[in-house]
């Protein structure tokens, strides 16, 4: 099972994007804080960082840069996501700082666990799989 590393100050929408990908196959790791997170990398293994820009303390943008310096984008894709920062600019920020996806809140959270399977090579077939994934997840509501 791979590693996700969820770096959110837990405002909200954190729950149901962590439970969705923990639905999916993966293990979630939340990382409520910036402060930490490269040392959270290493002690988790974490394949793929799952990053909120709006964060207290260093911004989402900052962190990325922090993990760019560490690692390559083959090494450890990340991708980032808001609800407050939805102009283009900041898309062109985080893609500068090294992310290779940024979406806007709120996401469909079938995109954004193609997006994760995509970055981490794993196939699925799809529609079958997305569609048991989704009565599971209806069932838990």
């Amino acid at each position: 099972m791979k590693t996700i590393l969820y770096v959110h100050d837990l405002q909200r929408d954190h729950f149901d994007t962590g439970m969705y990908l923990q639905m999916a196959g993966y293990r979630v790791v939340l990382q409520p804080s910036p402060f930490g997170c490269l040392d959270q990398i290493d002690r988790e293994d974490a394949k793929l960082v799952l990053l909120d820009v709006l964060l207290e303390g260093p911004t989402g943008f900052e962190v990325c840069r922090q993990i760019r310096e560490r690692y390559s984008v083959k090494q450890l894709p990340i991708i980032m996501m808001s609800d407050i920062y939805r102009s283009e600019i900041f898309v062109q920020e985080a893609t500068e700082t090294g992310a290779q996806h940024y979406l806007i809140r709120p996401f469909n959270p079938q995109k954004l666990a193609a997006l994760v399977d995509r970055e981490l090579g794993i196939r699925r077939e799809t529609a079958v799989a997305r569609a048991k994934l989704d009565q599971r997840l209806a069932g838990r509501r």
